[in-house]
């Protein structure tokens, strides 16, 4: 454990010392974690909307996004670090989480020598580290690759009569959940060959037994995930968020004939520039598949017997379905399976590879462990390989470093998607949100008569105190959304709807008014929460019955 901590602090310096990571996402999760930290700490327990976001107008963020890595965010604070270094601080934790949950994957198929040095590698693979967090900051991705392999781990021992690791799989696969949806989507396609596999090799009498655990355990999964999942899934309409998941960025298929010349050439190293991403991207596949057909062809030779090269080809097969699937030559598979484009990017399938690396390289340090000659040679060079995606990395460290000086948080936007769906096309914009933001005061009758203090302004809630001599349209600096509970004193009949531009309106009669302006939970958290207490009811059930099952079983 120490030695994953020394690696997770090495891997990830950067990060918490210097706290900016100026990757591609990372100035939108330091919006979302500045305002989810506000609201956490001020008794929300989970602020979905974020009420100072998108200038002061608010936004339902974490309806949709997984609030998982958030949270794990905001334990830092207690430590007085700027939201930055918390998020460093997380990143870390991720880092050493990733390690740890492969190395108990690892050493369940493998040795524990192997196993280390499988979890070394999927801790420091390119896509992981280089890509997910210093190129791009995928937060929540990069959190995704700490649930993933515990899942695999809960499969392998409900497989092999280790049935108490139903509860491992269930958590875990919640988390994944609550974490990053595309991921979820990628690693079941993963997760159902492999169960099927590990069925196959279970004995014939216990494969039903197996059966009925494995999908018990994703099933209650679910259920455990529901307090996310249910809002995520039936509000959609609600937002722009639907329109994210329409974008399928084609052009991000890997182009074959250029994927060896340029990842053996190291061109990210020397070209780094003219097209960093997708240079990247294409010269981690590389690696990849470097690596993986050197670990399955090791696997494979050194084998005792038949029986061995199973799970190397099984494997070896995954890693080639998956170049197939990043390839423009699967275009049909990915019309025909539509819904699956809501990964958005076919270089997401990077983190298959990276999970199939764990076993391939537990498989071939097994049986070419790095004691002498070539052997050492081999390894050497993997590790110098995987050194190389540093430069890229060391250029967008210093870049984002330099940057983050000109960071405003108060007046910042969050991205197009998080946005209410009334919000006109024509004001969809980060400028025009900021400019509609400016113009806009806190409360104001629409005809400009009228008087309005706002005595409380903040997350927690909204007091005003309004006086007109007739009937008018009070806009509040919020944009409309499902959920806002309004109350009147004196009660009064009003109604509620969005100004042209989005903006919450109130239509109230001539007369003063107290108005307290709260978010209220929509039925569809309510039926999630439910949902989610229910699973976690009926899992302490099922561990109290089986405590008491293997004490009755133990006693004389």
């Amino acid at each position: 454990m120490r030695k994953a901590t020394l690696v997770a602090l090495l891997l990830t310096a950067p990060a918490w010392v210097l706290g900016p990571i100026f990757g591609d996402d990372f100035f939108y999760h330091l919006l979302y974690n500045t305002f989810f930290n506000e609201q956490l700490r001020a008794g929300d327990l989970y602020p979905r909307w974020l009420f100072n976001g998108n200038a002061g107008l608010g936004g339902p963020v974490f309806f949709f996004y997984g609030a998982v890595p958030s949270f794990a965010t905001c334990f830092f604070s207690v430590f007085g670090l700027s939201v930055a270094h918390q998020m460093g601080a997380a990143v870390f934790v991720a880092t050493l989480g990733s390690g740890v949950a492969a190395y108990l994957w690892a050493q369940m198929v493998v040795s524990r020598a192997a196993a280390v040095a499988a979890a070394l590698l999927y801790m420091a693979h390119p896509y992981h580290l280089n890509v997910d967090l210093y190129l791009r900051f995928a937060f929540a991705e990069f959190w995704s690759f700490v649930w993933m392999p515990l899942v695999l781990a809960a499969m392998v021992a409900i497989a092999r009569g280790r049935p108490h690791f139903w509860l491992l799989g269930a958590v875990s696969y919640a988390l994944l959940i609550a974490t990053h949806p595309p991921s979820v989507l990628i690693f079941t396609c993963l997760l159902v060959p492999y169960g099927l596999c590990l069925l196959v090799a279970a004995p014939a009498h216990r494969r039903l037994a197996i059966a009925v655990r494995m999908a018990g355990s994703l099933a209650l999964g679910v259920a455990l995930a529901g307090i996310y999942l249910v809002p995520a899934l039936t509000t959609q309409q609600f937002a722009s968020y639907a329109e994210i998941l329409k974008r399928w960025d084609a052009s991000f298929f890997v182009d074959h004939t250029a994927l060896w010349r340029d990842g053996l050439l190291l061109s990210h190293v020397w070209r780094y520039g003219a097209d960093p991403a997708m240079m990247v991207y294409a010269n981690v596949v590389a690696f990849s598949l470097l690596v993986a057909a050197v670990s399955a062809g090791v696997a494979c030779m050194r084998a005792s017997t038949p029986r061995q090269r199973l799970w190397p080809l099984f494997w070896a097969l995954i890693v080639a379905a998956t170049l197939w699937a990043m390839s423009s030559y699967a275009l049909p598979f990915w019309e025909f399976a539509h819904y699956l484009q809501r990964i958005q990017t076919p270089t997401r399938l990077n983190m298959v590879l990276a999970l199939a690396l764990v076993p391939l390289v537990g498989y071939a340090v097994d049986r070419w462990p790095p004691r002498r000659g070539l052997a050492v040679v081999a390894w050497s060079a993997v590790v110098l390989y995987a050194a190389t995606f540093w430069v890229p990395s060391a250029k967008q460290i210093y870049w984002g470093w330099t940057k983050y000086a000109d960071v405003h948080i108060g007046a910042a936007v969050l991205p197009p998607e998080t946005r209410p769906v009334e919000v006109p096309r024509a004001w969809a914009s980060n400028a025009s949100i900021a400019t509609l933001s400016e113009a806009t005061p806190r409360a104001a009758f629409l005809s400009g008569g009228g008087s309005v203090s706002a005595p409380a302004w903040g997350p927690e809630g909204i007091l005003l105190e309004t006086r007109n001599t007739q009937a008018d349209a009070l806009v509040v600096h919020q944009f409309n959304y499902p959920g806002w509970r309004i109350v009147s004193t004196p009660p009064t009949s009003f109604t509620v709807g969005a100004t042209p531009e989005g903006l919450l309106a109130i239509q109230l009669p001539a007369g003063a008014y107290r108005l307290s302006i709260t978010r209220a939970k929509l039925p569809a958290e309510w039926i999630g929460l439910s949902i989610t207490g229910s699973a976690v009811v009926v899992a302490l059930a099922v561990l109290l019955a089986t405590r008491r099952r293997n004490t009755a079983l133990s006693a004389p």
